[in-house]
């Protein structure tokens, strides 16, 4: 039991609190209840004594958090009131931010001056995201461009909770790739050296390491994140993402290192140490190392905390003071929230949070049951692994609705290498590289890149197993408010309380799950959610009897980003689908297709309808081998009535098969699904020639809810299709950022003309129809449902 709770730990707590508050008030509500209720049982002090002060952190936190959102919010509904789709902008401004972007440099620039088609929208002080400026452009540098502008990928689907603080922290409304930049004026602060260092030092890597550990060895000194598909996910299935990310183990040795070798080279001058102390000039010396250094390694959420944690334990030793552990926890919180107010929303800053509460609170524990024999050193390595684990393991679930199976044993082998090994003769590769050159880079470039290929086999070895990876359920914010509130609980209250904690925690874990999947799998009602994947299709369909079926999954050429890995897959996730009656594709295009290999990988799937011209060959070899393995019906099928999961599914076109000469758009499977009296229609890419013929063929198009066909392009919809289908809604599936212009004039035209209500996912977000075959419900992810 805590008598005493530390203040800055009530304040750090209340901090967080208010910002996740804005757009969670009733999981933090209810989670803060049950804390304050284990204090008042407790009697623990600080928290009755500072309550005021804290609701007062609480409110301004939530204040800030909340301006932050407001104004994203003003700035994305002046963009898209003003370039609405992609245009060339001639554009000024400064450059206020360097991320990189799936191994892309990229640079934020803060418009002073935009012209936009001979147009001077009024987008000033607003940012853009631009790629293809000069290689040494830095944070402060005045830029002009000629640059592809459009408005930033924006997807929303409430499933996956709210992405409102996700971008604001991105803070641009408009990214782009520049066709010609020059740089007016170099910036000249400590940030633009900052910037032009990494840059030196990511061309020293490029030097010194093999390059096939290059993007590794770029994670580990810069914090970017360009590994290979194959090595990501060898990386995140065995547990070891960590190892690459920026965190405290890195600032730790890091800048502990360096003052340690202040203090040793200070300790030798004995003018020097005879008037000062070493130790404490040393500290003092490290504070703004480690403000240099966390900008040096990508200034990332996770980094940021760690600094703050640092910066607050070096003060205190320059000042001569014991530091205290659990506030100096707290206060690296209240800093790093007082700098960012959306940082309670950056998945590495919780994970780092997580972790940290992780060895301090359940370390001990977790050493104590261990057995008494081990080494030491392995004992107290194995308690950090668990304990870090364990707290973390709620967040790694949300992510990837998995858990990696040998975590432990691959964090046992792999922490001493990538930590004592491979993180500092990276650093120094690096280094060398970028300064000296020759044989001394040569050398410890292949040092370097020899501990990062033994990491990497650690991680490839513990990915390999089908089981290294164990299927979780992501945890609801309700769940993940249930866990927080137990944690705190028991740190407040007594040992033999804990059992009792455990039992009602557990209990309640399990309602909501029950309650959860009730919602999230209806009985007796038809539900079509339209998915926001951006410029494609995919529509997830709740069928009567408690099934599914998917029709396409999305999919962008020529872009890293997978809609069927970043939407749908979590969507299936969260609404605990490991199964689908159907999944479904339309007609073989792009982006209709390349998000299904990643959408359905890991749920089961009873049957693959297509039209006829998916072949074996070519970019669906793989998703056809993989339907081979599991045995998966593919299907091409016949027109007519066919019932799946207690509704009708009427195949209405390409009847009786696709038709060669036909485009593939007008070759789309076209369904109508029934539950009761009502009815959706979904048309894939179907054109007019394939709705002329379905009118022509007579077969019953009537429905209350219409997928537009084609992204709601010229070439679809037209006045008589309407006239036979005869819709009350309509959603158009399309991206905010798509070449095409979708959707035309013409085509939102005849729909407005019909009388028909018009939702598109670029500006709704998903779009949900719900029936019970008789009453009609819709709604769309930017109302909330």
């Amino acid at each position: 039991m805590r008598e005493r709770v530390d203040p800055s730990l009530v304040l750090s707590a209340a901090a967080i609190a208010g910002a996740v508050a804005v757009v969670r008030p009733g999981p933090v509500a209810a989670a803060l209840a049950v804390v304050l209720l284990a204090s008042r049982l407790r009697g623990a002090r600080a928290i009755g004594r500072i309550a005021f002060l804290a609701a007062i952190v609480a409110a301004l936190s939530a204040h800030r958090a909340a301006g932050a959102l407001a104004r994203d919010s003003d700035g994305w509904s002046r963009v898209r009131a003003h370039v609405p789709r992609a245009e060339r902008c001639a554009i000024e401004g400064r450059v206020v931010s360097m991320p990189t972007v799936r191994g892309a440099l990229a640079a934020d620039v803060e418009l002073e001056t935009i012209t936009c088609d001979s147009r001077a929208p009024p987008l000033t002080g607003l940012r853009a995201r631009v790629y293809d400026l000069p290689a040494d452009v830095a944070r402060g540098d005045r830029v002009e461009a000629i640059a592809q502008l459009a408005p930033s990928r924006r997807t929303m689907v409430p499933d996956l909770g709210d992405p409102r603080p996700a971008w604001a922290r991105r803070a641009h409304v408009l990214s782009g790739g520049a066709v010609v930049a020059s740089v007016r004026a170099r910036g000249s602060g400590v940030l633009a050296t900052i910037d032009r260092a990494r840059g030196r030092l990511r061309r020293g890597i490029a030097v010194a390491f093999a390059a096939d550990v290059a993007p590794i060895a770029r994670a580990m000194v810069l914090g970017e994140e360009d590994l290979a598909e194959g090595d990501d996910e060898a990386f995140r299935r065995s547990g070891l993402t960590h190892l690459l990310a920026v965190s405290g183990s890195h600032v730790a040795l890091v800048v502990g290192g360096l003052v340690w070798l202040l203090q040793t080279a200070f300790v030798r001058v004995t003018w020097l140490a005879r008037r000062v102390s070493p130790a404490r000039l040393a500290a003092a010396i490290g504070v703004p190392l480690a403000l240099v250094y966390e900008q040096v390694a990508g200034d990332s959420g996770s980094a940021r905390r760690a600094t703050a944690m640092a910066l607050v334990l070096l003060l205190v030793r320059a000042a001569a003071r014991r530091p205290d552990l659990p506030r100096t926890i707290g206060v690296s919180i209240l800093v790093s929230v007082a700098v960012d107010p959306l940082a309670p929303f950056d998945l590495s800053f919780a994970l780092s949070i997580a972790a940290t509460v992780g060895l301090v609170t359940l370390g001990p524990a977790v050493d104590r049951v261990l057995p008494g024999k081990l080494p030491k050193m392995l004992r107290q390595a194995a308690a950090a692994t668990v304990a870090a684990s364990i707290a973390c393991a709620p967040l790694v679930a949300g992510i990837a609705a998995s858990l990696p199976a040998l975590g432990v044993l691959a964090n046992l082998v792999a922490v001493p290498i990538g930590e004592l090994a491979a993180l500092p003769l990276c650093n120094l590769a690096a280094l060398l590289g970028a300064t000296v050159g020759g044989w001394p880079a040569d050398w410890t470039g292949a040092a370097a890149s020899g501990a990062l290929v033994l990491l990497r086999a650690v991680a490839r070895v513990a990915a390999a197993p089908s089981a290294a990876v164990v299927a979780v359920p992501p945890p609801t914010a309700w769940q993940l408010a249930t866990l927080i509130a137990a944690a705190a609980a028991a740190y407040l209250l007594p040992r033999r309380a804990w059992l009792v904690l455990a039992a009602i925690t557990g209990a309640l874990l399990s309602l909501l799950e029950i309650a959860h999947v009730r919602a999230s799998r209806p009985h007796g009602l038809l539900r079509v959610t339209v998915l926001d994947v951006g410029q494609g299709d995919a529509t997830l369909v709740d069928l009567p009897d408690g099934s599914a079926l998917l029709v396409d999954a999305g999919g962008e050429v020529g872009s890293a980003w997978d809609p069927g890995r970043a939407v749908v897959a979590p969507v299936l996730a969260m609404r605990r689908r490991r199964s689908l009656a159907l999944a479904v594709l339309s007609h073989p295009h792009p982006d209709h297709f390349l998000g299904l290999p990643r959408a359905i990988a890991a749920t089961d799937v009873g049957a693959f309808w297509h039209n006829g011209e998916a072949h074996r060959e070519g970019p669906l070899a793989a998703l056809f081998e993989r339907f081979d393995a599991k045995r998966v019906p593919l299907v091409v099928p016949a027109c007519g009535a066919h019932v799946v999961g207690g509704a009708v599914v009427q195949v209405l076109h390409p009847c009786p098969r696709a038709e060669p000469d036909r485009g593939a758009n007008d070759n789309s499977l076209v369904l109508r699904i029934t539950h009761g009296a009502r009815s959706v229609l979904l048309v894939g890419d179907a054109e007019h020639e394939a709705e002329h013929a379905m009118i022509s063929a007579g077969v019953d198009l009537r429905a209350d809810f219409l997928k537009v066909g084609h992204h709601g392009s010229r070439t679809s919809s037209s006045d008589a299709f309407l006239a036979a289908v005869r819709p009350a809604h309509a959603a158009i599936s399309c991206g905010a950022r798509n070449r095409f212009g979708h959707p035309h004039d013409p085509a939102l035209a005849r729909l407005s003309a019909a009388g028909i209500q018009v939702l598109r996912t670029d500006l709704e977000g998903a779009i949900r129809f719900s029936t019970d075959g008789r009453d009609v419900e819709v709604a769309t992810a930017r109302q909330g449902w």
